[in-house]
């Protein structure tokens, strides 16, 4: 693939994060709309991880879309496959930390239900966090896990 190939990879999967972050954001304010007039705590927490994930997400993307509007830069072959490997690499790395995300959002499930089981005050809150942490480290796991192969399919 040439080094227009991994910008149009680039930009397509950044495209997607947008995407998926601006869809993040959206049900998170909803969640927070429904929560605030059922007064939910497990909701409104829940809804606060989707909007500020959210938003870190779009960042992430909108540097994304902004690097790759530049246009493909002229490398030797060399560079641009260590360049293609580098964000292999990368990838790989965020898979680790995603597995982390999500284990600590089932530790956190598992802590909100022992404390609302003994009756304690912080247990919907610490619940709102296991939901919100399992579910956008969910879904940043499953993106990540398309977007590597199509890395790796470039460099070939």
């Amino acid at each position: 693939m040439t080094s227009s190939g991994i910008v149009d990879v680039q930009r397509r999967f950044s495209i997607r994060l947008a995407l998926l972050s601006a869809g993040s954001i959206l049900l998170g304010v909803l969640a927070w709309v429904i929560g605030k007039a059922a007064t939910g705590v497990v909701v409104n927490v829940t809804a606060t991880h989707f909007v500020i994930w959210g938003l870190i997400d779009i960042a992430f993307a909108a540097l994304g879309i902004w690097v790759t509007r530049r246009g493909a830069p002229t490398k030797s072959p060399e560079e641009l496959l260590k360049a293609k490997e580098g964000l292999a690499r990368s990838l790989e790395f965020n898979q680790k930390l995603n597995w982390l995300w999500v284990g600590s959002g089932v530790a956190l499930l598992g802590l909100g239900a022992w404390l609302l089981s003994q009756g304690r005050e912080a247990g919907p809150g610490t619940l709102g966090h296991g939901v919100g942490v399992t579910i956008q480290g969910g879904l940043l796991f499953v993106f990540d896990r398309v977007f590597l192969p199509a890395v790796k399919k470039s460099i070939t």
